[in-house]
């Protein structure tokens, strides 16, 4: 099933898709002509609310009119005075927790870029996010992923392309193709970055998501004669950005290594979040 969804994805042969239950996100004059549509029955369901508004203030008016003309009588209910309960309450007093113990920063960090933490499948770099989600139906788990992965293409580092590219209703499936900037360092001097472009495939069942971010690869300093194309494969894998030994990251190499994962750690971390109600 993956590798029929990896072929229609890397395709996108439109006469297949018109044939399929695959489907594509709406084009911008498509939404527009939604958003016209749209726009003409809020305003005819304005025009019909004020009309039912202006009928019910007339009603109103006449009921008004007809109860003042009956002579009313008034009966005083005697006052109950209550008296005020002072409860003494004794004050909580929370003890602060004494601070955590300093943590070696350096070493847990690093722990988490070195040998193992790029994937290899089939030869290339495939982050996998295997997620049970108790009590959701393959119909929920889906909705949540395209909304969750179409806002993510929304987000200010991303670029124009950026977005949904296949669905399917049915099998529950949604790829998406993503280009966006990742910042290695940003001050007032100086800003470092890379277009970093990869894929996220999501296949969703019954109380199960399993998400892939793949099809990597980075385009660094374009314009500049000694830029960088390169994919994941020929540059973030343990071989390329790791030293001999293993237990440091490379000089060049090593940063889109640590940026990429911490990346791929926010977004699955983030759809974990949602998808168990912690978000």
């Amino acid at each position: 099933m993956k590798n029929i969804i990896i072929l229609i994805f890397a395709l996108l042969p439109i006469c297949a898709m018109a044939q399929s239950e695959w489907e594509r996100p709406l084009t911008a004059a498509e939404k527009l002509e939604q958003a016209k549509k749209a726009e003409a029955e809020a305003k005819r369901a304005v025009k019909e609310a004020k009309k039912a508004a202006k009928k019910a203030a007339k009603e109103a008016k006449l009921n008004q009119q007809k109860q003042q003309s009956q002579p009313s009588l008034q009966v005083q209910q005697p006052t109950q005075q209550l008296t005020p309960t002072v409860v003494n309450e004794k004050p909580v007093v929370t003890a602060t927790p004494a601070p955590a113990r300093a943590s070696r920063e350096k070493n847990t960090v690093d722990s988490r870029y070195l040998a193992g933490a790029v994937p290899l499948v089939d030869g290339k770099v495939v982050f996998t996010l295997d997620l049970d989600v108790p009590g959701k139906s393959a119909e929920d788990i889906f909705n949540t992923v395209y909304a969750f992965l179409d806002k993510q293409a929304k987000e200010d580092l991303q670029k124009e392309e950026s977005g949904i590219s296949l669905f399917n209703k049915k099998e529950h499936v949604v790829a998406a193709r993503y280009s966006e900037w990742l910042q290695f360092r940003k001050n007032t001097i100086m800003l470092d970055q890379t277009e970093f472009n990869y894929t996220i495939i999501a296949n969703c069942s019954n109380e199960h998501l399993k998400m892939t971010l793949e099809r990597i690869n980075y385009v660094y300093e374009e314009n500049r004669s000694d830029g960088i194309k390169a994919t994941a494969e020929t540059w973030i894998t343990d071989d390329r950005a790791l030293n001999k030994r293993k237990n440091k990251l490379a000089p060049l190499t090593g940063k889109f290594r640590r940026k990429t994962i911490d990346r791929k750690d926010q977004i699955f971390n983030d759809i974990t979040q949602l998808l168990n109600g912690r978000n």
